[in-house]
């Protein structure tokens, strides 16, 4: 099963202000996008991370959500040049395509649901953006699953 897509939620908490300086930190960069974590709803609900879509100068350090958790790409160029994501087969910029979660634009907000464990992979399939831009991410997905 692939993991699903669904319209964002926002939501903030102390934890998501620590792993953006954490990400910082890491890569030595302030103009790096920036990971934020937190609960999508205060009973209990999945976990959801969202992630500034962008090239990273140290490439994007592999991610582990919860079983049901979502996972949210987020990104705007002030610049307009464009991105977009799409889940790939493995960890290889030239991996096959298995589907397009967001067109490519100069801004774009999705969301990826995770029903199944297992590893995920995306991209930016824009020219050079995977591999010079280190636009590739994985995704660890948890069990147990429900």
């Amino acid at each position: 099963m692939l993991p699903s897509t669904h319209s964002p939620r926002r939501a903030s908490t102390p934890a998501a202000a620590a792993a953006a300086l954490l990400l910082l930190l890491l890569t030595g960069s302030a103009a790096a996008e920036t990971f934020t974590s937190s609960s999508t709803s205060s009973g209990g609900g999945p976990t959801q991370v969202t992630l500034g879509w962008g090239p990273q100068p140290n490439g994007y350090p592999s991610l582990t959500v919860p079983c049901g958790g979502a996972l949210r790409f987020t990104w705007q160029s002030t610049e307009q040049l464009p991105h977009n994501v799409e889940q790939i087969a493995s960890a290889d910029c030239n991996a096959p395509i298995i589907r397009t979660i967001a067109g490519t634009s100069p801004s774009g907000d999705a969301t990826v649901t995770f029903p199944k464990a297992g590893e995920y992979y995306y991209k930016c399939s824009v020219p050079g953006h995977c591999p010079s831009g280190k636009m590739l991410l994985t995704v660890r997905v948890n069990e147990p699953c429900a």
